[in-house]
């Protein structure tokens, strides 16, 4: 007779009392087990459980059972088994082969298109850097909104306590569940459009609003940008009384690095300069080409002094180094004029006049010997 036989619920137990049942009526009302021995699927005779060294050794065909897992693991794997079905009814929530987007309709950045993957996590809105989409606009809370997804698949927006409100369709919202062609609005003029787009979409928008934002050969932002940024810096300068700073600098003599060199030689250059400029400003400052060889640079509320060594940096670090260049190291200097715009002296003056004093502050540093930096503020232009 076989000690060993694996039971199941169908086979029929004869306990040593003389009691039948089935292995579930067993299991579920015999809280121990007597004394048994098996033998085609029956329970027969009173035998002596086996010993710990016969427990031990694995019976031919029988199987091991597999040892208890820890609570831990048992909730870790569970977890995973849920992220994965979630994750399969969001996408299939989605229209195929999309993304959930959010298209700038006003403002500087208008135009600018942001894909959203929102299976990773939430995507937040704001002023701070940590910001998922950064708004570089003091109307803007640090953490002014959030977009995530609900495990459902619904797509929610909520507001995350902002000091000039949410709105949707020009009604203010706490939370609200976006529909497609939903406009969002963060404080009182940023609006944005709420969308799916696919990859071909995400990337045409991209490449469009590159062309009209940024310039296309040293990565910089462009006049363009740069006008419409300045207006807004401008605007919120004078209403709550911060200085700021507008230097303008041009390559010291670059038409006669064309004119040797060739232009693909000076448009490595210009290349160059961008890229040790933007190593010396601080992310919230607005460096942009101007023109040619010309570039324009906004310090936001930042005084003279402070002004003064960013430009004498930027200076050092042109002169510092020769750039190299496929022509070989070419030695390049840098000419600024720097205007400092006191909160005072903002009403009166309008931005075009502002870049147009510093214009002359460049020329003076250029008619002085070149490879310098000359200054003022808006209420007294002559250059100290």
């Amino acid at each position: 007779m076989n000690k060993w036989h694996r039971i199941s619920s169908k086979d029929v137990l004869t306990l040593t009392k003389g009691r039948e049942r089935t292995m579930d009526g067993f299991m579920m009302k015999d809280k121990k087990f007597p004394r048994i021995a098996v033998h085609k699927g029956q329970l027969t005779g009173k035998q002596s459980l086996p010993t710990k060294k016969e427990r031990s050794t694995k019976p031919s065909g029988i199987k091991q059972a597999k040892p208890r897992r820890s609570r831990a693991e048992r909730t870790s794997e569970y977890s995973q088994i849920a992220t994965q079905e979630t994750r399969k009814i969001v996408v299939a929530d989605y229209p195929p082969e999309q993304v959930p987007c959010l298209l700038v309709m006003s403002g500087v950045d208008l135009g600018k298109l942001y894909p959203m993957d929102l299976i990773e996590g939430p995507f937040r809105l704001g002023r701070n850097p940590e910001n998922h989409m950064r708004i570089d606009d003091f109307d803007i809370s640090r953490y002014h909104a959030e977009i995530r997804m609900t495990p459902s698949g619904h797509i929610l927006l909520e507001d995350l306590g902002s000091t000039n409100g949410l709105f949707v369709n020009g009604d203010p919202v706490g939370s609200h569940r976006l529909k497609i062609g939903d406009r969002v609005r963060l404080g009182p003029h940023l609006t944005f459009q709420f969308s799916f787009k696919d990859q071909h979409e995400v990337s045409y928008h991209q490449k469009i609003y590159n062309r009209i934002a940024y310039d296309s050969l040293t990565g910089v932002v462009n006049r363009r940008y740069f006008l419409d940024a300045t207006k807004r810096e401008w605007s919120f300068a004078k209403r709550h009384g911060q200085p700021l700073c507008v230097a303008l600098f041009d390559i010291d003599r670059f038409k006669n690095i064309n004119d040797t060199y060739g232009h693909p030689v000076g448009d490595e250059v210009l290349m160059e300069f961008s890229h040790r400029v933007k190593e010396m400003t601080r992310d919230e400052d607005l460096f942009a080409r101007y023109g040619g060889e010309e570039f324009v640079l906004l310090l936001r509320s930042t005084k003279l002094a402070g002004a003064q060594i960013v430009c004498e940096r930027i200076r050092d670090a042109i002169q510092s180094a020769p750039f190299s260049t496929k022509a070989g190291p070419i030695d390049v200097t840098v000419s600024g004029g720097l205007l400092e715009c006191l909160s005072e002296a903002l009403p009166f003056f309008e931005l075009d006049g502002a870049i147009q004093i510093a214009d002359e502050c460049l020329y003076h540093a250029k008619e002085s010997g070149r490879n310098r930096i000359k200054c003022t503020t808006l209420t007294n232009h002559v250059p100290l």
